[in-house]
């Protein structure tokens, strides 16, 4: 005898629980089978369908699953045992020989069975020691008393004044032994022992107590969930071999299957579980009638079982049709044979007149019309009968007028047109006489009449059904002006349509297939109908796309050729225009079509194009594919797409291994939260991962389909292609590749989530394919050499650690830090490249889910409208959580190059919160970077937002400690200037004199500008005293002088210096020397100077006395909206625009004149900008001395071209004009006195620049006109 280790007490005892069981083990099927008693199967399936189906006493819907389980093996409880046979010893105190059944179990299928759950943690607690409980009276008396009893005995407590029954237990309290619920146990032999009222056969009280709580439980139920614990009862009867005592009470508990939440789901597996459990106690029931007649099945069974099996059936059929075609057909399958078992029982008693089927019509004929081979003849004539049976359910007419072209086939009625047309006119009779009793019936009109018309094609009755549409529709074309009729019969109108073009293609024929393509044409053109549902494009292009396959095919000879050609051109057309149409509504979803009910459109057409090699419009689809997020489920189709991409484009564009690893990540996206689909999926696609090694091994790591895979994976029912291809791919690019710690951690991840897999104690019992421990063996090679050399990374996940744990290798004292979706970084450069603003969305959705991103992606994401439409509204996503992001996802230089990107974007908001958090949350190491500084500096000198300068300006010497570069100081130094804050820089040095003073090389360029900045600021304020200190402090010794007098940026703080000081004919008179040494920038703004005669600063003075001041402040301005600005600061009410314009060209003019050559350029460019500033201030008319002045400005500056440009309209075939456009402002002259002067104006600056041409013009203007 086995020892199984469980308990310390005597070999009989420990098997009591399988002893209990043995009335129901002797009568399964599997046991029989395995003894010799029973019909072994003909079929290697029993599921197959190519042969009869099984009935109900091969016991194929008997309880097939059993209670052994891994825990009860030997090997795995009690090592030190030497028997090693893996098997259970049933021990019957029967004469008939004993049973040693071994069982090797390869996979387990929980599902088999409504509550092996139950079960096995029934098993767990009456095996387990913790659950034995001291009996209260000899252990040796009561079990030489019984013939059955459990290795967890429960004395009855005999001080409880409860009776046996009085409670109902829920399914919780079931666990729990006791008398009452226990397996039925004879009477003690001492009758002293045995409470009053139990001297019974224990069979008689264990049934009454059984069937009073399940009468209990179904009468009193209050929700779903109640009726779950009536199976379970009734289980315990029949493991005993108890029978119920009648029909009542067998159909309580096919009513509590039918209606329990347990299995409640839409799913193919609970519509499975829920039926085998039913048809298992529908073939107790049987069984039972043989025995006892008050167990027969009467109409309430009959009725209970159909009802189930087509309800059931019809909703798992409605799931099928969005159900990916690659696992549709083994679905499929499983519906079929629960159909056909209804079909089958529905035959065997549709001559019974008792058993009214009224409710169950309407599935069964839904089901029919999905199985049409189900249609037996006997079922056809019993169908026919019903043409004139009145029923209350639309479901009844619609489905029974579908069934007419099977109830035509030959096999069936086999009836012909005129019997077809008789049999729906009957019915749609039936109908209309029913809605005049039964008003709801009414609503259900269209349907009824869309059921009249396809059953009307169907059978060749084209004339009728065509008249019968002409009927409705012109009736809906007459009532269109009643508001509401057409707009409630629109959508009706349009289903019409759709069944009618759907129908007559269905016929088959090229011939009706143009026919509905003319006739869609024609709907689409008359105004007042609908447009068909999508339905009929996508069919209509499925059935053109095997028409062009079918021409392929007969391509034979030459002259067959062109004719073929032709032809598929005609259709290729007609398949754009259908698709091209359709395409851009808003209902059209490919992925509705996708399965093996209705083909996709979208997909065939992918198909077709890849085969024809029409590369622009596979880029179309597959760039609808990524906008859409459109899922591709015939893997087929997406595995040639792959197959394309991958090396049709080999060694011409690498970015079309990208849009694939895209395609296949986002495919991916269908298949979360089912890891069976996903890793089939994985393992189909793999290859075309694997398919360009340089690039796979970043993107691998980085693939949230593989993390979703490994961390779902069960290796009971998964496939482990996939994830064993990708780790080998992985464990090999290790050994030959230097990973980041963030990569190595991935790798280790994954290979723990693998090794706990295989090592996790429910799979010790798989019998494992010899490359699955081929693949077990190398995870464990691996991982040990990866833990040994890595065990100080910064990662060790809590699945590493329990690896080591199973390896035995030496345990980590180190804190657990996961691998998170932060370390993933998505690659969304495919959709950016397709359409900005998907990508923005999909970014988006993955920022959300806590997702980093690639560079590229970082790249793609950082323009002016994310910015301005996303961060800078903040309601979708807050500027800080994207910076922090951005901050920690990305290597130290790229989020030095992204975050210098972005600033130079310009955008106020996010620029401001850029500084805030670079300067306050700790990221000094990025914000001290020049690359930063500068991006900062050059927004400020285009930004005129004061609260973005002030609040640098505060932090100026916080920068300057991290970065002692002066460069960017002396650049946002000059936009303070500018801007009028010069005020700041004088209070952040002053404060700071030595940090900004102390080392500074005046023999640097970029230290020069600095100093000159803080010298100006010192100017401006009349600071005389701490300039005087600057020049003290850095000019003192003799070879700075030498600096300072050789330089033009120190020299230009000279007449700044004496002007603030109110010398300015000194500054004058000094700086003349300096004329010839190139010195623009040190004399043009002391010209300006001069001529102002102020020794303040322009912003502290509280009003412009005259126009000139306020012309030589504007003209300081570097840029147009800084000039506009001041001008609308300043002006004064009586202030004229044209004066004002003209004093600044005065002023342009005199500085062309002082300084040569030098600062052409810049003069010229202060002009263009005094021109844009015009417009601004709305001056459009300027007399002639205001050209005058420009005329001289021009020569001045030597600005021929424009000069030309301006005489030649001026003078026209020998005329000068009295009114011209210069640029936009309107010249107008008053006199010809004026003329003449401008006229002698343009002599003078042709002659002062050498125009020899327009000199000769205005000579010979002259000669004509003296």
């Amino acid at each position: 005898m086995a020892n199984f280790g469980f308990i310390k007490c005597s070999r009989r005892e420990r098997l009591k629980f399988f002893e209990s069981s043995l009335p129901y083990l002797n009568n399964n099927a599997l046991i029989l089978s395995a003894t010799g008693k029973a019909k072994r199967w003909s079929l290697e399936e029993p599921h197959s369908t190519n042969q009869s189906f099984l009935t109900f006493k091969n016991g194929h819907y008997g309880i097939y699953f059993t209670l052994f389980n891994h825990e009860l093996r030997k090997k795995d409880h009690d090592p030190n045992t030497s028997n090693s046979n893996n098997i259970i010893v049933l021990v019957r105190e029967t004469s008939s020989p004993s049973f040693f059944p071994e069982f090797s179990i390869s996979k387990a299928k929980q599902e088999i069975y409504n509550d092996v759950i139950w079960l096995k943690s029934i098993t767990k607690n009456l095996l387990s020691t913790t659950s034995l409980i001291r009996l209260n009276y000899a252990f040796q008396q009561l079990h030489q008393s019984r013939k059955f009893s459990t290795s967890a005995l429960k004395a009855k407590e005999k001080s409880s004044g409860r009776p046996p029954h009085q409670s109902f237990e829920k399914l919780e309290n079931l666990t729990k032994i006791n008398p009452e619920n226990d397996v039925p146990c004879e009477e003690p032999s001492h009758a002293s022992e045995v409470p009053d009222g139990e001297h019974e056969p224990f069979e008689e009280r264990f049934l009454r107590s059984q069937v009073t709580q399940i009468r209990q439980a179904f009468e009193n139920y209050v929700s779903a969930e109640d009726l779950n614990v009536i199976f379970p009862m009734y289980q315990s009867l029949k493991r005993n071999d108890i029978l119920l005592p009648s029909i009542e009470e067998y159909n309580m508990v096919l009513k509590s299957i039918a209606m329990r939440s347990l299995d409640g789901e839409t799913t193919l597996t609970a519509m499975e579980s829920k039926l085998t459990c039913l048809l298992t106690i529908y073939q107790d029931i049987l069984s039972a009638a043989l025995i006892h007649a008050h167990c027969r099945p009467n109409a309430e069974t009959f009725l209970i079982v159909l009802g189930s099996l087509f309800k059931g059936s019809k909703d798992v059929l409605s799931i099928l049709e969005q159900m990916p075609s690659h696992a549709h057909h083994y679905r499929s399958i499983k519906v079929l044979e629960f159909c056909q078992v209804g079909v089958r029982l529905y035959t065997s008693l549709q001559d019974d007149a008792r058993i009214e089927v009224d409710h169950v019509l309407p599935n069964m004929f839904y089901c029919l019309n999905v199985f049409p081979s189900l249609l037996s003849k006997d079922l056809a004539h019993s169908l026919y009968n019903f043409k004139e049976h009145k029923l209350n359910r639309a479901e009844f007419y619609t489905g029974l007028l579908t069934l007419t072209k099977a109830l035509g086939e030959p096999l069936a009625m086999g009836f012909d047109k005129r019997q077809s047309y008789d049999f729906i006119s009957g019915v749609f009779g039936t109908y209309k006489l029913q809605c005049e009793r039964h008003q709801h019936l009414a609503s259900a009109e269209y349907n009824v009449y869309s059921a009249m018309l396809q059953a009307l094609i169907a059978t060749n009755n084209f004339p009728v059904a065509t008249k019968f549409l002409d009927d409705v529709i012109l009736t809906y074309k007459n009532s269109i002006h009643t508001m509401k009729l057409a707009v409630t019969g629109a959508a009706d109108i349009s289903n019409l349509l759709s069944d009618y073009l759907l129908a007559f293609m269905d016929v088959g024929s090229v011939t009706h297939l143009d026919k509905s393509y003319d006739l869609l044409s024609t709907i689409k053109q008359v105004p007042y109908l609908p447009d068909v549902n999508v339905s009929v494009y996508n069919d209509m292009i499925c059935r053109y796309i095997n028409e062009y396959v079918k021409q392929e095919q007969v391509k034979t000879s030459l002259g067959k050729v062109n004719v073929v050609n032709r032809a598929q051109e005609r259709i290729h057309n007609k398949i754009w225009n259908l698709y091209n149409y359709v395409s851009i509504r808003k209902d059209f979803n490919p992925l509705k079509f996708s399965n093996s009910m209705q083909a996709s459109s979208l997909e065939l057409l992918l198909s077709l194009s890849i085969d024809l090699g029409d590369l622009p419009n596979v880029s179309r689809l597959i760039k609808e594919i990524l906008l859409r997020n459109t899922y591709i489920t015939d893997w087929s189709v997406s595995r040639k797409l792959c197959n394309f991409l991958c090396n049709f484009f080999a060694g011409e564009q690498s970015n079309y291994f990208e849009v694939m690893w895209s395609i296949v990540e986002q495919q991916a996206e269908q298949y979360k939260g089912d890891p069976v689909q996903l890793n089939d999926f994985l393992s189909e696609h793999v290859s075309f991962l694997l398919a360009n090694s340089l690039k796979s091994l970043s993107f691998i790591l980085n693939l949230s389909m593989v993390f979703e895979a490994l961390e779902t994976c069960n290796i009971q029912t998964c496939n482990l292609h996939g994830l064993r291809s990708l780790m080998s791919f992985l464990q090999e690019e290790a050994k030959h590749n230097t990973l980041t710690n963030i990569d190595k951690a991935k790798v280790m991840n994954y290979q723990a989530r693998m090794i706990n897999e295989f090592e996790d104690t429910e799979n010790h019992y798989l019998d494992l394919h010899s490359d699955a421990l081929d693949f077990k063996k190398s995870l464990h090679a691996a991982f040990i050499k990866s833990y040994s050399t890595n065990h100080r990374g910064p990662f060790s996940t809590a699945q590493v650690l329990r690896a080591a744990e199973s390896l035995n290798l030496p345990a980590r004292s180190v804190e657990v830090k996961e691998v998170g979706t932060i370390h993933y970084r998505k690659d969304l450069t495919s959709l950016f490249n397709a359409n900005y603003d998907a990508g923005v969305e999909r970014f988006l959705q993955n920022f959300k889910e806590g997702y980093s991103f690639t560079e590229e992606t970082w790249r793609a994401i950082l323009k002016r409208n994310f910015l301005t439409d996303v961060l800078e509204s903040g309601k979708v996503l807050a500027i800080p959580q994207f910076l922090k992001r951005l901050i920690c996802s990305s290597e130290r230089n790229l989020c030095i190059e992204l975050l210098a990107s972005m600033i130079k974007l310009n955008n106020d908001k996010v620029n401001i919160e850029t500084f805030k958090i670079l300067a306050d949350h700790g990221y000094d190491d990025i914000l001290k970077t020049n690359t930063i500084l500068n991006s900062f500096v050059e927004f400020a000198n285009k930004t005129k937002n004061y609260y973005f300068l002030m609040l640098v300006s505060k932090n100026v010497a916080k920068l300057a400690s991290l970065n002692e570069s002066k460069g960017w100081i002396a650049g946002f130094f000059e936009r303070l200037n500018e801007a009028g804050m010069s005020a700041e820089i004088v209070s952040v040095v002053s404060r700071n004199f030595e940090l900004f003073n102390e080392g500074l090389e005046v023999g640097l360029p970029r230290d020069r500008a600095f100093l000159r900045e803080v010298l100006i600021a010192y100017s401006k304020n009349a600071n005389e005293k701490d300039m005087s200190q600057v020049f003290e402090y850095h000019f003192s010794k003799p070879e700075k002088k030498e600096i300072l007098l050789s330089s033009a940026d120190l020299l230009s703080c000279l007449p700044k210096y004496y002007t603030a000081l109110g010398c300015d004919d000194k500054s004058t008179k000094n700086l003349q020397e300096f004329a010839d040494r190139s010195m623009g920038e040190a004399t043009d703004l002391p010209t300006f100077l001069s001529t102002l005669r102020i020794t303040r600063d322009f912003s502290k003075q509280s009003k412009i006395e005259n126009t000139l001041p306020l012309a030589l402040n504007i003209l300081e301005k570097n840029d147009v909206l800084l000039m506009e600005d001041t001008y609308h600061a300043y002006k004064d009410p009586l202030l004229n625009n044209e004066r004002l314009f003209s004093t600044m060209i005065i002023s342009l003019t005199k500085a062309a004149r002082v300084l040569h050559d030098t600062s052409g350029a810049k003069i010229t460019a202060k002009f263009e900008a005094v021109i844009k500033l015009c417009k601004a201030i709305c001056l459009e008319r300027i007399s002639a001395e205001t050209l005058g002045n420009i005329i001289q400005f021009l020569a001045a500056t030597k600005s021929n071209n424009l000069l030309n440009i301006l005489f030649n309209k001026f003078m026209i075939n020998n005329t000068l004009m009295l009114s011209f456009n210069f640029y936009f402002l309107r010249v107008h002259v008053r006199t010809k006195s004026e003329l003449m002067e401008i006229l002698g104006m343009f002599e003078a600056g042709f002659r002062q620049n050498g125009d020899l041409i327009n000199l000769k013009l205005v000579e010979e203007f002259r000669n004509v006109n003296e």
